[in-house]
């Protein structure tokens, strides 16, 4: 039996489990808890909405991304045996029609997230130098968040929301 690093060549019953450093539990541990937030942010803020656009936008990034990412999270975490972070409940629902967040903020806060978001998958990237899964997986949401990113300038363009840099 050979193994290198998690891939294995032989018998299964001879591999050794996966094993992560203090600090990949660290980072793993912090993407699930980022989503979550971001999770619970989305879900308040699809309640304020008023944009139908907006609000099918911020309710798509929800179920097709966040919440497929936890899902994804979730059972690494479980693989490696490491404890979850409080989860954000299942949803929020608000009986208050609040015009203190317009939705030009909430795009911008939201925006705000992904880039932030892009900030701690790139760190994840460089971190995770010997774990082939934990890498490949924090590539593919980085790529993802990064086809948001773009779809969201888009968005933003199109309902003059981005605050344009001075061009001089």
């Amino acid at each position: 039996m050979v193994q290198i690093f998690n891939f294995h060549i032989g018998r299964a019953d001879k591999a050794e489990p996966s094993v992560l450093s203090a600090g990949e539990a660290y980072i793993l541990w912090n993407n699930i808890l980022t989503r979550y937030d971001n999770i619970e942010k989305t879900q308040f803020y699809l309640n304020l909405i008023h944009d139908p656009d907006f609000k099918y936008f911020a309710a798509k990034g929800l179920k097709d991304t966040l919440e497929r990412q936890v899902v994804e999270l979730e059972k690494l975490m479980e693989k490696y045996k490491l404890p979850l972070p409080y989860r954000p409940p299942q949803s929020i629902s608000l009986q208050v029609d609040s015009e203190v967040l317009n939705d030009r903020y909430m795009f911008r806060d939201i925006m705000s997230g992904i880039e932030n978001l892009m900030t701690i998958l790139t760190h994840t990237v460089r971190t995770y130098v010997t774990n082939d899964v934990l890498r490949g997986l924090a590539i593919k949401n980085l790529h993802t968040e990064i086809e948001i990113y773009d779809d969201m300038c888009k968005f933003g363009k199109l309902k003059g929301w981005l605050v344009p840099p001075p061009m001089k």
